[in-house]
């Protein structure tokens, strides 16, 4: 009993806490959606690269595509950020009316409006990190200023800022999504950024393509990267965070293995209760022998009882598992600490993980079972 309790435990931890960082990975997805297109292109030899549908045919058939629903061009760069007396360097993304009216960081406001134009006067939008370092008010008058290096110009030491480029935004809205994000971006509108790092109307670093509902994105992203050739880089969501998300997976796979060392561990109650066992019954299996029972019946007879032990404790564990888990994620039971993007901790079971774990306790269990039953005489 004692072994098959400790087997339930370890296949219900090990349901849960798998289940747990599914749920953290269904966030993270829903949260770099917010910011992400379906589908961004970028040049593999350059930080940036000409886009003008008007004068390149592939960009205008792809503008034309009627799978697209929108092209937003995007200009990214670090800069020198000033705002009443404070000081930060920040990544500005320039971006375009299109981008307005696209993005879903509208949902992601904390305060103010994502309008990059009032009228024809340019303003920005600002992470809540950056907002918070800087002291920065929505709709003050205070301006928001942006310096770039003129590369037209040499540096002076007497006077270092008459090298700089600046431009001046005033702020209407903060966006909170993530920690990193919200201390990285500042969003202003594009003709703004080109001018300030002294780029063309038409340079952009990347493309972000909306493509229409029910797209297939694979076929998409097939066909048109292998029309704008190596030049370029056309990639999905999970490649334009890909590091993030290969993370997430080692860090899933390192608690596994975790996990399961501690399963093995506690496995090996099994391999002692077993061995008690056959001492226990010495003379019983004498009184088989004689009765005509072969050794191989005998082992047999122990062997079920250890599956027979391992079944039940992992039946149990996956049960036990399952139930908690659906709890938290019906009632969300256990709260996230601190100021978190959900207030629960998030639960997503899968039935791969409901094979892997079901499989590799019982294995490895049963493996633990069978060392005294077929390391030794019984008798």
């Amino acid at each position: 009993m004692i072994s098959a309790v400790g087997i339930a435990i370890g296949t219900a931890a090990l349901i849960i806490v798998l289940s747990v960082y599914n749920g953290f990975g269904r966030v993270v997805e829903q949260m770099y959606r917010q910011v992400d297109a379906d589908l961004r292109i970028e040049s593999s030899h350059s930080k940036t690269f000409t886009y003008d549908p008007d004068q390149a045919t592939l960009w205008a058939e792809l503008a034309e595509d009627e799978r697209v629903a929108a092209i937003c061009p995007i200009l990214e760069e670090h800069v020198f950020v000033r705002y009443d007396g404070q000081q930060t360097v920040a990544v500005a993304k320039g971006v375009d009316r299109t981008y307005e009216t696209r993005t879903q960081l509208v949902g992601q406001l904390v305060e103010g409006d994502f309008e990059l134009y009032h009228g024809e006067i340019p303003q920005a939008v600002v992470g809540r990190g950056i907002a918070r370092k800087l002291g920065i008010m929505v709709r003050f008058l205070d301006p928001l200023e942006l310096y770039y290096p003129d590369p037209n110009r040499s540096v002076s030491l007497m006077n270092p800022g008459a090298s700089l480029r600046n431009e001046s935004f005033f702020v209407v809205g903060k966006v909170a999504l993530e920690q990193q994000f919200d201390h990285t971006y500042i969003f202003v509108p594009l003709q703004q950024l080109q001018e300030l790092v002294a780029k063309p109307h038409n340079a952009v670093s990347s493309l972000e393509i909306h493509l229409q509902p029910g797209v297939d994105i694979p076929a998409f992203q097939k066909e048109y990267a292998q029309r704008l050739g190596e030049a370029y880089r056309l990639l999905d969501r999970y490649q334009q965070n890909e590091t993030v998300y290969q993370m997430m997976t080692y860090e899933k796979v390192a608690i596994y293995l975790i996990f399961f060392f501690i399963i093995l561990i506690v496995a090996c109650n099994i391999f002692g209760s077993l061995a008690m066992l056959i001492l226990e019954k010495k003379d019983d299996i004498c009184t088989f022998q004689a009765l005509g029972a072969s050794e191989k019946t005998i082992r047999q007879i122990f062997l079920g009882e250890g599956i027979l032990i391992t079944g039940i404790g992992t039946l149990v564990g996956l049960v036990l598992g399952l139930i908690l888990s659906w709890i938290q994620q019906a009632f969300g039971i256990i709260q996230m600490p601190g100021n978190f993007l959900v207030q629960a901790y998030p639960v997503e079971v899968h039935l791969w993980d409901i094979c892997l774990v079901s499989v590799g306790v019982f294995l490895i269990s049963s493996l633990l079972a069978a060392l005294p039953i077929y390391g030794k005489r019984l008798t």
